[in-house]
This record gives C-alpha cells, sequence and structure tokens, in this order.
C-alpha cells in the first residue's frame, strides 16, 4: 500500500499545475492618471458575441495621440482597438 501513496503524492504537483495552467487569465487594461483629463477611457464592448476592449480618449499633441496606463494585460484571444480621431 505504502507504493501507490508514494505514486499519488509524487503525481500531485503535477495535477496541481496542469489545473492551475488550464485557467483562463483575465486581461486589464487601467489608464493613470499621468494625462490628468485628457487620460484614455477603457469601454467594454460586445460585437457578435466578442468582447473587447476599445480606447478612446488621450492627449493630442500635433498629429500624434498618446496614452498612458497603470496596467495593460490582455487576456489570451483578446482584443484591444483603439479609436483614433481624424487626422491621427
Amino acid at each position: 500500500m505504502k507504493p501507490r501513496i508514494d505514486q499519488l503524492l509524487q503525481a500531485s504537483p503535477f495535477v496541481l499545475c496542469s489545473i492551475l495552467a488550464a485557467t483562463t487569465a483575465l486581461g486589464q487594461i487601467t489608464p493613470d492618471n499621468t494625462l490628468d483629463n485628457e487620460r484614455s477611457v477603457v469601454t467594454n464592448l460586445n460585437i457578435n458575441g466578442i468582447v473587447i476592449d476599445l480606447i478612446e480618449g488621450g492627449a493630442i499633441r500635433e498629429s500624434n495621440l498618446f496614452h498612458s496606463f497603470s496596467d495593460f494585460n490582455v487576456a489570451e484571444f483578446g482584443r484591444v482597438y483603439f479609436a483614433n480621431p481624424a487626422g491621427i
């Protein structure tokens, strides 16, 4: 009986790692306050059953658009779209 317990104890870390690896990580996009009232706005949308993050706003300087984030993590197979104003 002891060899079976030893085998079970040896296999348990592999089972635990497999379960943890199979869980889905969620993405998170969080604008920071660096750009004050020009900061980015992140909106979660569902388009045809697909969840996306739409990023709008940002700071315009001449023909450039700047965003600043404290967290920018996209889930596996996640989609992020930046809405650029005309001329950018």
